[in-house]
């Protein structure tokens, strides 16, 4: 029950099959055993951003960020989570760290 690859390969298979519901469960699973979870963090993320719920993608975007500073893809999703709650100047900063790093 505590084996996280395998928690992590079952909630893949649940997004590929638009399990959404089943995979986040599975990921905030995942967390509760390894907070630092990169990977975890990120899905997360992704599904509430996916689901429009921009508020509670927020904090696992901004983990992944503490996780691994420049990841470029929690970097933009943050961005545009931070838009979307009408956090314009949170977003403008990031945009401006992640053209920072394509070299803009």
């Amino acid at each position: 029950p505590d084996n996280i690859e395998l928690k992590m390969n079952l909630a893949y298979f649940m997004v590929n099959r638009e399990d959404f519901d089943g995979a986040a469960k599975i990921y905030a699973d995942v967390l509760s055993l390894d907070p630092d979870n990169l990977t975890a963090n990120l899905n997360l993320g992704k599904i509430f951003f996916n689901k429009e719920q921009y508020q509670a993608a927020i904090p696992y975007f901004e983990k992944a960020l503490e996780i691994e500073a420049d990841n470029a893809d929690a970097l933009s999703l943050l961005a545009s989570a931070y838009f979307n709650t009408h956090q314009d100047e949170k977003g403008y900063e990031l945009l401006e760290k992640l053209k920072g790093l394509q070299g803009e």
